[in-house]
C-alpha cells in the first residue's frame, strides 16, 4: 500500500502537477477503479477542489457495436459534450488509467462499427482533445497492474503482484524519492531535446538491416520535446508515466520510404502484428499486416490525417523498459522501449505559435490534424538514425539503437 500511495503521489505531482483547489477527472476501467479511488483520495489530501471518476467499459462498447445499426452509432450525448467542455473551461486536470484489463475485449468486434464509434467519441470530445494536445490543461496517462495484464506480459497464471515487482524500477518507485528521481530523469531528456534542437535538422533518416528506409521531413523551426510539458501558467507536467522519449512533430507532407513496425500494438482496440507502411509525399500509399490488416485499413481511413504522420520519437535502447526485455502489450510502456512514429494528429506546441493556430493553419505549417493518434514502434537494436540539415550535412543521432549525440 505504501508503494501504491507513492505511485499515486508521483502521478499527482510529477504527472498532472495538481495545484491546490484544482479539480481532477480520472478515466479508468472498472478493473482499475480501486486504484483510481486511491488516487482520488490522495488528490484530496493534496488539496484537490473536486475529484470525478468516469468508467470506460469495452464490454459495453462491444455490446453497442453488436446490437446497433450504423446510424445509431453516431449518437453522442449532450451531457458528455458538456462534461468535456466543462473540464476545459474550469481547467481541470485529466488523468487516464490505461485499460489493460480489457485490452482484447474488442478483438472480434465489427471493424466498421468500431471505426464509427471512434469517430463519434473523438468528435464529441473535440474541445477537450484539442486542449489536451495544446497543453492548455494538465493531463497524464498511466497504467496499473492487474491479473489480466500480468498474464498478457508474463504468461498464464501470472498475478498482478509479479508484474508490480517488474514495474517498480521502471516507475522509479524503487528509489528513496521517486518524485525527485523523475525530476532528474526529465532533466536529462530536456537536455537531449536541446541538443537535437541546436542541430537545426530538417529531416531524419531511419535505416536498419531488415528493410526499413524511411526519411521524415520536419517543419521549419520545429522543437524537440520530452521530459514533460509546460502549461500556460508556467507549471510543468508529464503527459506520460513512464516516459523515455524525445519527439518532434514532422511535416505531414514530407515522409518518404518504407518502414516495418517491430512490436504488436492495439489499433482501434484490436491487436495488430507485423505491420508495414510505404509512404509517398507524406501519405501511406501501401500497407499491410500479418495480423489485424482489416482493422489497420479502417484506422487509416478514419480521416485524411490518419494516413499521415503526426509524431516521430526517439528512444534509446538502454531505457529501463527496453532493458526489461518485456513486451508489455500496452502502448504506454512499449512505445518507451523503442523509437516510434505516430499516424494521426501532431502536437501544435512543437511549432512556433502552433497552440494558437486553427486546424487549417496547422496543416499549412506542416502539422498533421486528425481525429486519431496511434504510435507504431519502428526502432530496433540495429536502427541507425541520421539527422540532415538544410545544407545536406548529415549527423548520426542514433547507432545500433543508442544515442551517440
Amino acid at each position: 500500500m505504501d508503494k501504491l500511495k507513492e505511485y499515486a503521489d508521483v502521478i499527482l505531482t510529477s504527472g498532472v502537477n495538481l495545484k491546490i483547489g484544482q479539480k481532477l477527472n480520472i478515466a479508468c476501467s472498472s478493473g482499475n477503479y480501486d486504484f483510481a479511488r486511491l488516487v482520488g483520495q490522495r488528490a484530496y489530501k493534496w488539496g484537490a477542489g473536486f475529484v470525478n471518476i468516469e468508467i470506460r467499459d469495452n464490454y459495453l462498447l462491444k455490446a453497442r457495436a453488436e446490437n446497433q445499426s450504423e446510424d445509431q452509432l453516431d449518437y453522442f450525448p449532450l451531457f458528455s459534450q458538456v462534461h468535456a467542455s466543462q473540464l476545459v473551461s474550469e481547467e481541470w486536470a485529466f488523468l487516464s488509467i490505461d485499460n489493460t484489463d480489457e485490452s482484447d475485449v474488442l478483438k472480434d468486434a465489427d471493424p466498421d462499427k468500431i471505426q464509427t464509434l471512434t469517430k463519434t467519441s473523438r468528435k464529441g470530445r473535440d474541445t477537450l482533445l484539442n486542449s489536451l494536445m495544446r497543453d492548455k490543461i494538465p493531463w497524464n496517462i498511466v497504467a496499473y497492474p492487474n491479473d489480466k495484464w500480468a498474464e498478457d506480459v508474463l504468461g498464464k497464471g501470472a498475478k498482478a503482484d509479479e508484474l508490480w515487482e517488474i514495474l517498480k524500477p521502471i516507475l522509479r518507485l524503487n528509489t528513496p524519492d521517486p518524485v525527485e528521481a523523475w525530476k532528474s530523469h526529465c532533466s536529462a531528456l530536456i537536455k537531449r531535446c536541446k541538443t537535437l534542437g541546436d542541430m537545426k535538422i530538417t529531416s531524419v533518416h531511419f535505416t536498419d538491416n531488415d528493410g526499413t528506409d524511411l526519411t521524415i521531413g520536419l517543419p521549419d523551426d520545429v522543437s524537440w520535446d520530452g521530459g514533460g510539458a509546460i502549461l500556460p501558467d508556467g507549471r510543468a507536467f508529464m503527459p506520460n508515466i513512464p516516459t523515455e522519449e524525445v519527439f518532434a512533430t514532422p511535416d505531414r507532407n514530407k515522409t518518404e520510404g518504407f518502414v516495418k513496425v517491430r512490436k504488436p500494438l492495439q489499433v482501434l482496440e484490436t491487436r495488430v502484428e507485423g505491420a508495414w507502411f510505404r509512404f509517398k509525399e507524406g501519405k501511406v500509399v501501401e500497407h499491410g499486416a500479418d495480423v489485424g490488416a482489416e482493422i489497420l485499413e479502417k484506422f487509416l481511413t478514419v480521416d485524411i490525417g490518419a494516413a499521415m504522420l503526426g509524431e516521430i520519437a526517439l528512444v534509446d535502447s538502454s531505457s529501463l523498459i527496453a532493458k526489461s526485455g518485456r513486451l508489455f502489450n500496452s502502448i504506454l510502456f512499449d512505445e518507451n522501449a523503442s523509437s516510434h512514429m505516430a499516424l494521426g494528429f501532431g502536437f501544435p506546441g512543437s511549432l512556433p505559435g502552433g497552440d494558437a493556430m486553427t486546424d487549417e493553419e496547422l496543416n499549412s505549417a506542416g502539422c498533421n490534424t486528425s481525429l486519431v493518434h496511434i504510435d507504431f514502434m519502428i526502432g530496433t537494436e540495429n536502427t541507425l538514425v541520421t539527422g540532415i540539415d538544410k545544407n545536406g550535412k548529415k549527423t548520426t543521432i542514433m547507432e545500433k539503437g543508442h544515442f551517440v549525440i
